[in-house]
């Protein structure tokens, strides 16, 4: 029985060039792909700089041979269907592949304020950097709000309030007040007593701010405890005495000039001259060095003017006192015994 070899050769030379089609599409894709990533991401292994050649496909060389009728050899040669025997390699493909790069940051801590928040910066020295570990903004730290303006029936006002913080500075407005009504008056008493030294009243106040004083109470005065020696008196020496107020305490004092002595006691006299003038007599004064008792004795009389004419012939002046008189018998038509003094 003779066997179609035609037939049973065709599916092998079809089977060669399926194969050789797959590797042309599978090399084409490979190479759209390297055009598109980026060379940085390429890993550092090498493209092949040239694609594997094809060998040539062709029928197993084991088929049994069978002869064809007219054939003197008996064998059929076998048509073979070559792939392509070279891929060529993109003319894109770069030089050299980057070294694969590991960062290396540095952090710079961005602290968080009043309206913004906080964060941390890491920088690669290649430029690459991210911010990370946020904190949230700290919010004002706002003071007490103050009147700048304030408000009246007809006008509103304005009050304010700053950030101890940052600052930064906030108003709003104050209501227009209501208008006046009419309004009877509640008074709340508040009593003053009176001290020893100032009166006491009585204020009344009223809730819309109105008030007046009334009542007023008379000071009442020191209430003093007894005197107590402070310095004590001697013979030669005057001492003081204290006493205080047994209310609020104020203390006054007074000098005690004569001491008490004992019925018994013994003058201790000291005697001063008072020699006479011509106006006076002359005397001796005792004196007690420690009672101040004191007389006088030893009276001596007056002195005589010494008289001095005067210019005008009429007067004369006693040189020791100053007295002036008319002379006795100087011719004086009005008066002849007038006289006329000058001390």
């Amino acid at each position: 029985m003779k066997h179609n070899h035609f037939s049973t050769a065709v599916p092998a030379r079809l089977q060669a060039v399926l194969v050789c089609a797959l590797v042309l599409c599978l090399l084409a894709v490979s190479f759209s792909g390297c055009q598109a990533a980026d060379l940085s991401d390429v890993p550092e292994t090498s493209v092949p700089s040239q694609a594997s050649s094809v060998s040539d496909t062709t029928a197993p060389s084991t088929q049994p041979e069978e002869t064809q009728p007219g054939s003197t050899s008996g064998a059929v040669e076998e048509t073979s269907v070559d792939a392509p025997s070279q891929v060529t390699e993109p003319s894109a493909e770069p030089t050299s592949q980057p070294t694969e790069h590991v960062h290396s940051y540095t952090s710079q801590v961005t602290a968080p304020t009043c309206t913004t928040d906080g964060f941390t910066t890491y920088t690669c020295s290649c430029g690459y950097s991210y911010n990370s570990n946020p904190t949230p903004a700290l919010g004002h730290t706002w003071s007490e709000w103050k009147t700048d303006i304030p408000a009246t029936t007809t006008q509103t006002g304005q009050e304010s309030r700053k950030c101890t913080v940052c600052g930064e500075t906030e108003t709003r407005v104050l209501d227009l007040l209501p208008p006046p009504t009419e309004h009877s008056h509640v008074y709340v008493a508040e009593v003053h007593k009176p001290t020893c030294t100032e009166a006491g009243y009585t204020i009344y106040t009223c809730s819309c701010g109105d008030s007046y004083q009334g009542d007023e109470v008379p000071a009442t005065g020191h209430i003093w405890g007894e005197w107590t020696p402070a310095t004590p008196a001697t013979e030669t020496t005057p001492g003081t005495e204290t006493r205080t107020c047994t209310v609020c305490g104020k203390a006054e004092s007074r000098d005690v000039t004569t001491p008490t002595t004992p019925e018994d006691h013994t003058h201790s006299f000291t005697s001063t001259v008072v020699g006479p003038t011509c106006t006076k007599a002359g005397y001796t004064l005792h004196t007690c060095k420690s009672c101040s008792y004191s007389y006088t004795s030893d009276e001596t009389p007056m002195l005589a003017h010494q008289w001095v004419t005067n210019p005008n012939g009429t007067t004369h002046t006693c040189s020791s006192c100053g007295k002036t008189e008319t002379i006795p018998g100087s011719g004086s038509a009005s008066d002849p015994t007038a006289s006329t003094e000058t001390l």
